[in-house]
């Protein structure tokens, strides 16, 4: 996952892979592997305008080879299902810095 923006302007990047040693980590593999999150629609993009927000970047690789992408922004009022996924992968999986 990726988060930029916000009033710093950070750019930080979140994974949750099979090395992350946190007890929720399959909590959020069975988060998106779920309909809800497969069924998410590739983008909740807000007004123009929106300042000092974050937007999200989410990107799920599955074991098949497929993937799902989710652009949002904090602005955009993005469903429950993705900011359950931006909230608990940003509590457990390592963090590394764009900039």
């Amino acid at each position: 996952m990726n988060q930029t923006g916000g009033f710093a302007g950070v750019n930080e990047f979140y994974t949750v892979d099979d090395k992350v040693e946190s007890p929720r980590r399959s909590e959020l593999f069975d988060m998106v592997a779920g309909l809800p999150f497969r069924s998410l629609q590739e983008a909740y993009i807000g007004p123009n305008g929106c300042r000092d927000a974050f937007s999200y970047t989410v990107t799920v690789t599955y074991r098949d080879g497929t993937s799902k992408r989710v652009d949002a922004e904090e602005c955009g009022e993005p469903p429950r299902e993705l900011t359950d996924v931006i909230a608990l992968t940003k509590e457990i999986g390592y963090r590394g810095s764009g900039n």
